[in-house]
Parts: structure tokens; sequence; C-alpha cells
């Protein structure tokens, strides 16, 4: 058995001023972040997943109240074509679109500064590193440092706070899920207990901390406690768990139907599991330290196959300490038949280990969800480097570091540059320029940034006119000269239009769940306004959700009933982007 008495005097010094330093890195860096964002303010477009998030956190839905965050949720999130909807159930984030709702008394409608949300979200994984770093593994104040920038250069938290405000929720519940690290070894039951329904309230992929809390609480007891009462403040740990559980079958009808419960074919989901567990070294480092083209390339091919040895090195070093002191605990366990009492760095790995538990059982394969991964397991390692005190193992991650840094630094480069090429978004300028006195305006968009509920798009974007979506082109045209022909035609009130795509472009229903039983000799109904000529589509193999499972072609005839005056926007129907008519 391990003692923790030993391992308190270690911690003293890190202890006094550890909450005060790490709230004050968590501000510098939060500040710094802000910083670098401003270019990226200036080059800002709403997209497919703010839009959404926006919508239901600031209630812009027709008729929403603030119970819609429980009882609705994320319902609208992916309904393009909101008479056929993918058919997957919400979510559930009400803390999330709570916080959005409290920004908008600052913010208003100056949707760019919301990403100061995601910048103060992943300024607090680096703060809660340290934290960690400094208290719980008795770390100096320089490594615990080092422990930070590591996790705030990750690529977890790179991504989150580079695609702005809707992927901020990742480190934020992350952050709220180390709260209740920190406060379950201290054993604040109570404290560790809110932190736990407020992290699963911000999103379900904390759903493992409440398990890890209550074996930590079942590890750790405190002094003369008696088994029963230790066992029930373990138990309590779970009442978040069914809170949530409450929540999806009260309002979401269970827990499936969700692109995160998705594990159909079987198949699929090991070959994902496998090639995460054969690229571990991309949820620690960048993919790629430089660019995979021209002169860098064989560096950057050069580097990534370095930094993959350096960081499953250090894992399996990692592992080689942890697992025999996980066998003894075990062996002791049941030998004595009680649970062993074990020190607080520990304490640390098994939770970073149950949340890389639950990064593989998810079937989903972004480096994003593994953000409380790297914010609990890079302390750990670099805990482990100091132990050791290996000057190659130092080398390894100060080359670690450097990498980190440089991938990072051209991520935002291209992540600025690819903006800046995009600036101007064709579809919103045409959407905002849309008279008052047009009713309802019908667009063809070849942009997935607006694949929102119309309603969302409109409110959001501030237009008048009730939004459309005609049809979506898949276009993968490099010419200029490659245009969307098309004609119209009104005839009693219906406007007939014919819209045909060069080869190298087809159409699409983003997001519209549209089988081959719904098209009956070529032709598609959608409402009591609005009908389809498809005379290419045909039923193909979709393999995952979101792909097509039919094949609509490169010419689509539709049939428009308007309610009143009207505008068509057809993105690639002119030269300079844009075609447009109105109707009467």
């Amino acid at each position: 058995m391990t003692d923790i008495t030993s391992h308190r005097e270690g911690q003293g010094a890190g202890r006094r001023g550890g909450g005060t330093d790490a709230l004050l890195l968590g501000f510098a860096i939060s500040g710094l972040l802000w910083i670098l964002s401003i270019p990226d303010r200036g080059l800002y477009m709403l997209n497919e997943w703010d839009i959404p998030a926006l919508a239901d956190g600031l209630l812009l839905a027709p008729d929403a109240h603030w119970q819609d965050w429980f009882t609705r949720g994320y319902s609208h999130f992916w309904d393009v074509y909101p008479e056929w909807p993918p058919g997957h159930a919400a979510f559930t984030r009400p803390a999330f679109q709570f916080l959005i709702y409290l920004a908008h008394f600052a913010l208003d409608r100056d949707w760019a500064s919301y990403q100061i949300i995601s910048c103060f979200a992943a300024a607090g994984m680096a703060a809660v590193a340290f934290h960690i770093a400094r208290t719980a593994l008795g770390l100096r104040g320089g490594l615990s440092l080092l422990a930070a920038i590591l996790v705030l250069l990750s690529p977890p938290v790179v991504e989150s706070w580079l695609r702005g405000l809707a992927f901020g929720i990742d480190p934020l519940a992350a952050v709220i899920a180390a709260g209740a690290f920190l406060s379950v070894v201290a054993r604040r039951d109570f404290l560790c207990l809110m932190l736990l329904f407020l992290a699963l309230l911000t999103k379900e992929n904390a759903v493992w901390a409440p398990l890890v809390a209550a074996i930590t609480i079942m590890l750790r007891p405190k002094p003369d406690e008696p088994l029963r009462r230790q066992a029930f403040a373990a138990v309590t740990m779970f009442l978040p768990v069914v809170m949530w559980l409450g929540l999806r079958f009260a309002f979401f009808d269970g827990i499936g139907g969700t692109y995160a419960t998705a594990y159909a074919p079987v198949a699929d989901f090991l070959g994902q599991t496998f090639v995460k567990l054969t690229h571990m070294n991309t949820l620690f480092v960048p993919r790629h330290a430089f660019v995979t083209e021209g002169r860098w390339a064989l560096l950057d091919r050069t580097i990534t196959i370095g930094t993959k040895v350096v960081i499953y090195a250090l894992l399996s070093l990692w592992a080689l300490r942890i697992v025999p002191e996980t066998v003894k605990h075990v062996r002791y366990a049941m030998r004595e038949m009680r649970w062993p009492r074990v020190d607080v760095p520990f304490l640390a790995t098994l939770w970073a280990a149950i949340a890389l538990a639950f990064y593989f059982a998810l079937p989903l394969s972004s480096e994003r969800y593994a953000a409380p991964v790297v914010m609990f397991a890079w302390p750990a390692l670099v805990a482990e480097i100091e132990r050791r005190r290996k000057k190659t193992i130092w080398l390894s991650i100060a080359v670690c570091c450097l990498v980190s840094l440089t991938g990072t630094s051209n991520r935002l480069l291209v992540w600025r540059a690819e903006s800046a090429r995009g600036q101007v978004n064709q579809m919103e300028a045409a959407l905002r320029q849309v008279p008052m006195a047009v009713r309802q305006v019908y667009i063809l968009s070849s942009e997935g940034r607006h694949d929102s509920h119309p309603e969302y798009v409109r409110r959001v974007l501030g237009v008048s006119a009730e939004i459309v979506r005609v049809i979506d082109i898949n276009w993968e045209c490099g010419k200029s000269s490659d245009l969307v022909a098309f004609d119209r035609s009104t005839v009693d009130g219906v406007v007939h239009m014919t819209a045909t795509l060069p080869d190298c472009a087809n159409f699409v229903f983003n997001f519209g769940r549209i089988d081959g039983t719904m098209i009956a000799n070529g032709s598609l109904y959608r409402s009591a306004t609005m009908s389809y000529e498809l005379p290419e589509a045909h039923p193909i193999r979709a393999t995952q959700w979101w792909e097509p499972a039919v094949y609509f072609g490169r010419k689509v005839t539709v049939h428009v009933r308007p309610n009143g005056p009207a505008r068509f926007i057809i993105q690639h129907g002119a030269a300079d982007g844009i075609a447009w008519f109105d109707t009467p």
C-alpha cells in the first residue's frame, strides 16, 4: 500500500499559492489568445457550427423559451431541410447554451467576439494543467509551466480554439471535469458533485468523470471515515449520470440516435479504434510541423516520425511504472479484501487513463474529443520525465515542445490564409442584400458554411425574408468558366427552374434524409409548394451517416409556388459568382 503522507510533504510548496498562480496564468494566456485572434475576428464568417449554437443559446428560434435548453437542446442542429430532418437525436447542453446567453449581454450581435469563450476555455486547459502539475504532482513552477504550454499547444486545444465558439465546448467541459478531480482528491465531495453536474450539462463527453470520481473516493478515504459513509459518497457521484439519463429519456428518447453512438458497422468502429491506437501521437503534438508539400515535405515527414517515436516512448515509460503499481494495488485489494489507499499522482494517472479509454470508446476520430486526455496526461508525462532525470528524455521533450510551437504557428497561419481567401462569403453577402419587400429567398448554394436550419440562418444573419434551401451543389470545379446553367419560367404563379451543372459538380441535399424510395420516376415531392424532377437520380450505398443514399446527378428542375415576392439566388450562376432573379 502506498501511503499518501510522504507525498503531501513534497507538495507543500506547490500548494501554497498554486491556485493564484494558475488563475493568473489562465488570464494571461486568454489575453494572449484574444490578441492573436484579432486578425481572425476581422476575417470571421459565421459557419454551420456556430449558427445553431448561437440560435439555440440566444433563444432565437420561434417561440423559444429558456426551458428549451433542457427539453429541446440542439434539436435542429442539422435540419438544413426541415421537411427531411436527418433523424439524429439532439444533444442537451444547457450550461453551454446559458453561457452563450450570458455573453450576449456584453457582445450583442458581434458574433466574432464570441470567440472569447473559446479563448477562455483553451486558457483554462493550460491553467488547470499547471495547477494539476504543481499541486497534485508536486512539480516545480518551471516544470508545471512546461506542462501547461504542452497542453496549450496540443492538437485538441489548438483545434478547438481555432474553430471558434462551437468547438470551445470540448475544452470547457474538460476544465470543469478537472475541477471535479481537484475537488475530489481534496475530498470536497459536494463541490465535486456540483462540478460533475455542470460538466455533464456542458457536454455529454464528460459522462466518464462521475465514474472515476466515485473510484477516487474509494481510493482516498478521509481520516477515520467509515466505509459505509465512504461508499455513500462514492455512489452520490453518479447522480449527474442519473440526471443526464433522465433528460435523455424524458425529452430525447434515450441515449442512442446520435453520431456519437453510431457504432455500426462494427468493422468500421474497430478500424477507427486501430487508427487511434496507432496515431496516439497526434493527440499530443501536431500531425505536421511544417507542410506536406514542397521542399519542407521530407523534413516534415522526418519530424513526424521522430515525434511519434518520442511520444510512444514516453507513454511506454509511463506505463512501465504505472502498470506494476496498479497490479500491486489490485493484489492488495484482493488479499486484504479492502480498497487500497493511493497517492495523488496515481489518481491523476487514473483520470488520464479513464479519459483515454472513453476517447477510444467513442466512434469519433477527431482529436478535439481527447481534450481531457492531454490535460491529465501531459503533466503526468512531465512528472515521469523529471523522476527519471535523463538528458536524452529532456532533449526529446524539448523537441516535442519546439515541434508543437512550430506546428501550431503554421496551423494558425494556414487557417488565417484560408479565412482570408474566403473572406467574401458570396452567399452571405447576397442574403444580406435581399430587399425588405421580398417575402422568400430561395437559394442553390455550394457553400457549407450555412448548413443549419434556414430559420436559424435568417435570424442570426438578420435577414427579413424567409430562407428556403432549394438544393445544394457539390462544387469541385477550379475554372472560372465553369458555371451553373439555368433557365426559368413562371406559369400561374408557379416558378419552373431548370439548373444544369458542369461535369465537375453534382447536386446534393446536405443532411437531408432522402432515400431511393422517395423518388418515383425521377420525381421528388417536398411540400405543397415545392417539388423536383431529378432525371439522373439513383440510389447509392452510403458508408457514413452523413453521406447521401442517392446520387442526384447534375440536372434538376424545381417547381416552386412562392408566397409573395421572391428572389432566387444561384451560386456559380454568373462569372462573378452569384446570379439571381426576382419573381413578383
